[in-house]
């Protein structure tokens, strides 16, 4: 069936301020699409799409269809609209998914499992784990997927399928990064936790310690997110985020709250009022969700009622500018660009160079210069393609545009 004779698509594309003291940070309704019906008799608990899969790079949001087999793919154009696209993914519970190489890596409050093709290297399940994936790191041709289980100690699991708990994981932590290890053991120092991490008992990485919600209240001695048994997720700078999508009537908010590695919150963004579906239906009308947090940020989710979907996505613009959101996103004329045009002027001569490199690192460059060559493997999203340089990468328009402006604001240094 021809997708877009079987969806009836409007597009709705709107910047709003939710808060932020900039006026920066906007929820973006990418689609409403009308006629992806939720109500699916017959598939139990989840009884619509309850799973998305982001392509940062290629700017395309999947949803599969429920537990079918079927996705619909929406790829966000440089003009603001989209091209429609039918594909088919494996069946699943509810979550997200990250494409990374060759492998899928997918979490939800109930699992975390590793894909590659249809083959299911592993699986994780809720009486091994709580608050799915903390972080992944690259090491050699592997993935390492690091989670915290019911007791809030830290366990891994790679892509080979081999899992790790205990002292193994801070002997992982430090081959992965030696550099990062030693300030996570001087983090660890300060929060009084040296000992539990080097035990393997207590996960910290960089400046964050990875705990369960009611670990990280203790902590902070402050309410720090919603509730205690949805899931988290971070970016890789180390803030935490979690979302709670409820009707309107039910007494508990409907919103993304984001945390620094410090216990200060970045953002508390409602989003009842950016959702027809959140703001308007009542208990017993079906509706589903399922969000993504990017690597640098960014957070795409989307609302999926008995009458239509509503796909959104909000762009980093919280806590300290993130390379990796800052290349993905571009520069476009709006709301997220006054951003871009704000933080470029407050950045060092050396962070404009390492963005302008982000720009290019994104698409595989391969670097000649052994100090960006030696950051950029480490980054867990950086995939080298041989003997691609510039002239074989077409940065897309928004890219190409942050691309010039980074340039006129470091010959303005000179």
């Amino acid at each position: 069936m021809n997708i877009k004779t079987a969806f009836k698509w409007i597009f709705l594309l709107f910047s709003l301020s939710v808060g932020n003291s900039q006026d920066f940070t906007a929820i973006e309704r990418i689609a409403v699409i009308d006629g992806y019906i939720c109500k699916d008799p017959g598939q139990g608990r989840f009884p619509g799409p309850n799973v998305l899969i982001v392509n940062e790079l290629m700017q395309t949001i999947e949803i599969p269809q429920g537990t079918t087999t079927n996705s619909v793919i929406i790829r966000i154009k440089e003009d603001g609209s989209f091209i429609l696209a039918q594909s088919t993914h494996r069946k699943t519970d509810e979550g997200f998914f990250v494409p990374l190489s060759r492998w899928k890596i997918g979490a939800s409050s109930i699992f975390i499992v590793i894909l590659e093709g249809e083959k299911r290297i592993a699986y994780i399940n809720s009486t091994e784990m709580t608050l799915g994936i903390s972080f992944i790191l690259k090491a050699d041709d592997r993935y390492i997927v690091f989670f915290i289980d019911k007791n809030g100690h830290p366990c891994a699991v790679d892509t080979n399928g081999f899992r790790y708990k205990g002292k193994d994981v801070p002997a992982l932590l430090e081959n992965c990064d030696p550099e990062k290890y030693l300030e996570s053991q001087l983090r660890a120092r300060e929060l009084k936790m040296e000992r539990k991490f080097l035990a393997g008992e207590a996960l910290i990485w960089g400046r964050t310690y990875y705990g369960k919600v009611e670990s990280l209240t203790s902590l902070w001695n402050k309410m720090v997110y919603l509730t205690t048994g949805t899931p988290l997720q971070y970016d890789l700078q180390g803030n935490g985020y979690q979302a709670n999508f409820r009707y309107k009537s039910i007494n508990l908010p409907s919103s993304i709250w984001i945390l620094d590695p410090g216990g200060r919150h970045l953002e508390k963004i409602d989003i009842v009022p950016h959702s027809r579906i959140l703001d308007e239906y009542e208990s017993g009308r079906l509706f589903s969700a399922s969000w993504y947090v990017g690597f640098g940020g960014n957070i795409y989710y989307f609302v999926s009622g008995d009458e239509f979907t509503e796909v959104f996505r909000i762009r980093r613009t919280w806590g300290t500018p993130d390379m990796y959101a800052l290349a993905i996103n571009g520069y476009t004329e709006d709301t997220y660009g006054e951003y871009v045009k704000k933080v470029l002027p407050e950045m060092s001569a050396e962070e404009l160079r390492l963005l302008r490199n982000y720009l290019y690192a994104i698409y595989g460059y391969e670097f000649r210069d052994a100090t960006l060559a030696a950051f950029f493997e480490k980054q867990v999203w950086y995939e080298r393609k041989a003997g691609v340089g510039s002239e074989g990468i077409a940065l897309s328009e928004s890219r190409q545009r942050l691309l010039e402006l980074v340039r006129t604001e470091e010959q303005t240094r000179r």
